[in-house]
């Protein structure tokens, strides 16, 4: 990535980290480029709190098990990666978008959007069954996958062919959260916390 880009990548990353905003990168490319950008934007971004789910994951790195997705709920990232070049996991993909922070990013690693419809990623050979084969394994999640993404306004796009897509963060400053006894932060939170508490201190053998 180029000075420039780096530069303008610093300036909304911290844009995003002071109005709280999670934004998707979409990384586009062939397999080695798409890792190397991947790599150079987490530097950028600063964080040590990355998840990954990737086959390419950096040794020592905190990964998602491919065959436990939910390994890691409940925990939380400041950033995480998902590599289509591992395999397009839907179930994988939620998880580890649903582990990130506040200000934090996700990265989506594959090839150009307008290619998922015919891309054969890893998941599909594993999933297929014979005699049809891998050519049988239906596209549709992952081709609504890549016209909601394309849809989506609030996204930042590095392409290894073309320019570079970027936004302008307009939200509004983060207030700042105070905890009440019980750890809760909104009234919504401490209406949840009541009700379980409510359970708990009722009726015996009761969840």
């Amino acid at each position: 990535l180029g000075l420039e880009i780096r530069q303008q990548l610093a300036a909304i990353f911290a844009e995003m980290a002071r109005a709280g905003q999670r934004m998707p990168v979409l990384v586009e490319g062939d397999e080695g480029w798409t890792l190397q950008a991947a790599q150079a934007v987490l530097s950028i971004f600063g964080s040590s709190s990355v998840l990954w789910y990737s086959e390419r994951a950096p040794e020592g790195s905190w990964q998602l098990p491919a065959n436990k997705v939910n390994h890691e709920l409940g925990r939380e990232a400041e950033a995480a990666v998902f590599d289509l070049y591992s395999g397009f996991a839907p179930d994988a993909m939620a998880a580890i978008a649903g582990a990130i922070k506040g200000g934090g990013v996700l990265l989506i690693l594959g090839p150009p959007l307008v290619s998922w419809a015919h891309f054969q990623d890893a998941l599909a050979s594993r999933i297929a069954v014979e005699p049809w084969g891998v050519n049988m394994v239906k596209r549709d999640f992952i081709q609504r996958a890549a016209w909601v993404l394309d849809a989506f306004p609030h996204k930042i796009r590095l392409c290894q062919e073309g320019p570079w897509e970027g936004i302008d963060i307009n939200a509004p400053t983060k207030a700042s959260a105070s905890e009440d006894d019980w750890g809760c932060i909104t009234a919504c939170q401490r209406r949840a916390v009541e009700a379980v508490m409510h359970v708990v201190s009722g009726h015996r053998k009761r969840p």
